[in-house]
């Protein structure tokens, strides 16, 4: 399978927790956050075991879930799909609800009666898949706490070839997945870090939220960093601020982005020298 995939990692299912549903509009929808989403694919994943595997059924389940879910939605333009649910023995990660590995759909791939189809289920390819490099896509399904935080942070290309140039220009060396084995020093300084994607205190109010949009067709760019008004230049964390979607009203809250920044940076820097 590697030798088919770009980049020669899978992304979207990882493991029993780890998994990624961001190109179905898993982040797009009103009010983001952990519990609510968890608990709106937690209700959905409930529901639909007892929907009858009928077009008409289907239908009726898609479009009353669309309806629930409202047209609040970050990214407008960009669909969510209303098949996507928690899968796995212990429903523990994100996945589609249609696909023929769910017990209730006997076999049956039913993915083609989702909104882009079954056949873009079975071949395409996020951004990320070919433009991150394969040792900084593995360092993040290493370390990724839980499937929230890894499809949020996995389609951030931009924002992770950032954060991770600036350990390896620390460090001179590459990093890789073993530096961040389970239970090392390492692996604990690394969790603040890829949190910030949800956390990030200086978002701009004109971002969505910690959700992007994953697709590069121009549809939706990013706000960029609003700098303070007096300030002259940017910031030596200019990537990473723009990549979280930064907004200063003065030069002081600035540099104490910079310092958190570099406070988290330079603490993984440590655990891994």
């Amino acid at each position: 399978m590697s030798t088919e995939i770009p980049g020669q990692v899978y992304l979207c299912q990882v493991s029993e927790t780890i998994s990624c549903g961001a190109c179905c509009g898993l982040y797009n929808i009103p009010h983001l956050s952990r519990p609510h989403l968890e608990s709106l694919l937690q209700d959905r994943t409930a529901r639909f075991r007892f929907i009858p595997r009928t077009e008409d059924d289907l239908d009726d389940f898609a479009l009353q879930e669309l309806r629930c879910l409202g047209d609040d939605r970050p990214y407008p333009h960009f669909h969510h799909c209303p098949f996507l649910g928690l899968i796995g023995a212990h429903q523990s990660r994100v996945g589609c609800l249609l696909h023929p590995l769910i017990p209730e759909n006997k076999g049956l791939d039913l993915r083609g009666y989702s909104y882009y189809g079954a056949a873009a289920c079975r071949l395409y390819f996020c951004p990320v898949s070919y433009r991150l490099p394969a040792r900084y896509k593995l360092v993040v399904q290493t370390t990724a706490p839980n499937w929230y935080i890894y499809g949020l942070l996995i389609t951030e290309h931009r924002l992770l070839q950032a954060l991770f140039a600036d350990l390896e220009n620390r460090l001179g060396r590459k990093i890789t997945a073993n530096d961040f084995q389970t239970g090392t020093s390492a692996a604990q300084h690394i969790q603040p870090l890829l949190e910030l994607k949800e956390t990030w205190p200086y978002r701009s109010a004109r971002s969505p939220g910690p959700c992007h949009y994953v697709f590069e067709d121009g549809e939706y760019m990013r706000p960029g960093t609003r700098y303070p008004r007096m300030l002259t230049g940017t910031s030596r964390f200019s990537t990473i601020l723009d990549e979280l979607d930064s907004a200063f009203d003065s030069e002081r809250s600035m540099r104490r982005a910079e310092a958190e920044l570099e406070s988290l940076l330079a603490s993984v820097a440590a655990a891994l020298a």
